[in-house]
């Protein structure tokens, strides 16, 4: 119970940032999702992806469209999802640096897909 205690901290992911970029390089566990994702959500949705990582879910959906609002507190994750946007030539993601709660819940009626 204390590592997922851990995981649920700020400082964790800010900590271990580089690792979790080379569990994501050899891991695909992430492709079924966005296949159920892509064939759920339609271009135009707004979407608020909470916990965004480096972006592994929300760039297909801003590639296929969606105006997608990324809300990550760490800064370790927020520079694996920059470099991210970069490779991806993302230009409509808006990354939301607050902590969850207050992010969560400012306008989220105007989200399809939270």
């Amino acid at each position: 119970m204390e590592v997922y205690a851990r995981a649920a901290t700020v400082s964790y992911w800010d900590g271990n940032a580089q690792w979790y970029k080379l569990w994501v390089e050899h891991n695909r566990y992430h492709n079924s999702i966005i296949q159920v994702l892509t064939s759920y959500v339609k271009p135009g949705w707004r979407v608020l992806d909470i916990g965004a990582g480096n972006g592994i879910l929300s760039l297909p959906l801003c590639a296929m469209g969606c105006d997608v609002t990324a809300v990550e507190p760490s800064s370790g994750m927020q520079r694996l999802l920059q470099n991210e946007v970069i490779k991806w030539g993302i230009h409509i993601l808006s990354i939301d640096k607050r902590r969850l709660k207050p992010a969560a819940t400012k306008d989220s009626k105007k989200n399809r897909l939270i």
